[in-house]
This record gives structure tokens, sequence and C-alpha cells, in this order.
């Protein structure tokens, strides 16, 4: 059985905000920046925090990563570096009043955006996220929130998206003449034909995301050679 069946924390962020807020979220997670949910209540909280980042699948989250902040460590949120919290409404979220840079909470109950940059909408290209939208409407046209498939068609329609825009990546990772796996990150871009796509790719590349993607793929391929 396909693990993502089993699985729930997908579908119930997927049920908690629509799928515009989704995608701003989504492109936020892209971005590294920072993300604070929001919510009553503790299971629903933890649970859409854990969520957030598997829809960078097959990508993973790099960053500080804390399902429900301490109000002791509420000053993390302070941090200059990019992290995904949850904090559990009441006094702790009315103490988030600084202004924090490249920063967008989403209060998960309300199913609507707090505080954002302003570019969410934008830093997806247009065609990638006309695809997107419309792959997650449907999966919300088509399933009920109980449905074990939700989690899988959501799951898919993000891995779907990257698999259009990096797929290649295989085709440019290179043996020196020493021996070693390199990959070329200029030809890479270079190899897709679409304008908009390639200035996405140019600054996702430099992501510490797809760093580690890229480098867990060069281990692995080394570690076959040293058979």
């Amino acid at each position: 059985m396909d693990s993502r069946l089993e699985e729930r924390d997908l579908a119930q962020l997927f049920s908690a905000v629509p799928v515009p807020v989704l995608l701003q979220l989504f492109g936020s997670l892209l971005l590294e920046r920072r993300v604070i949910l929001i919510s009553n209540s503790l299971s629903r909280l933890s649970s859409c925090v854990e969520a957030v980042q598997s829809i960078l699948y097959p990508f993973s989250w790099q960053h500080t990563l804390i399902p429900v902040l301490p109000t002791s460590l509420l000053d993390i949120c302070l941090s200059p570096t990019p992290y995904i919290v949850g904090i559990l409404r009441g006094r702790d979220s009315s103490t988030v009043t600084e202004p924090i840079d490249e920063m967008m909470m989403v209060d998960l109950d309300e199913s609507q955006v707090l505080r954002s940059v302003g570019d969410e909408s934008s830093i997806l290209p247009s065609r990638l996220r006309r695809c997107l939208k419309v792959a997650l409407q449907l999966v919300t046209n088509t399933t009920q929130p109980w449905d074990a498939s939700r989690n899988v068609l959501v799951s898919e329609a993000f891995v779907r998206m990257f698999v259009e825009v990096c797929g290649h990546y295989r085709n440019h990772i290179v043996t020196q003449q020493d021996g070693m796996k390199v990959f070329e990150r200029e030809s890479f871009i270079k190899a897709v034909t679409c304008q908009s796509f390639r200035l996405f790719l140019e600054w996702f590349t430099e992501t510490a995301m797809f760093s580690a993607f890229i480098e867990s793929h060069l281990d692995s391929q080394s570690d076959v050679r040293g058979r």
C-alpha cells in the first residue's frame, strides 16, 4: 500500500487552507522564507506544520522546523534564518507583533493569511501556478476530506510540478576525468526552453533544499561507484 494513504497530515492541511493560500505557502517555502502557522487546535497545528514541508517532496526543508513553538522560545520568530513554526492561538500568538521580514503567517482556523510579503502569488511561473491550481481544485471537487486518496492526489500534484521543471537534472550530472560526479548547474538551467522556468531555476538552484537534493544524488552515485 502507498504509505501516503496512511498519512493524514497533508489532507488535513488541504482542508484547513484554500488552494490559493496553499500555493502562497508553497511559494514562500520554495524561497526558504519564514512561515508561521497559528491554530487553536494542538493536533491541527502540529499536523499542518508537518504537512506543509511534505509538499516540497522530493526536496526537503533544510532549516528550523518546530510543530508547536513553546512560549519561552517565541524569540525564534525574530530569527533572520528561515523557519516553519506552529503557534497555539491565545496569548502566545498575540506576542508575535514585531515586524518580521520575509515572513508569511497563516491562521489555520480561519483559513486566511494574517501577514505576508505580498508577492507570494507571483513566485511560481504563471504556467506552473495555473497547472497546480487546476490540479488541486480538481482534488477539491472530486474527493472528500476523509478520502484516503486525497493525500496521494495532493502530493502528486506538487511532484508533477517539480518533475516538469526539474525532472531533467540527471542529464546534467556528469563524470569528470578524475571519476568525480558533478552537477552542471548552468547547462541544467539552459536546457529549459521556457524563459519563466529559467528565471525560476536561476534562484531555486541556489536554495539549500535544491543543493541538498543534488548532493544526496551525487553521494548515492559515488557510493555505487565505490562498491
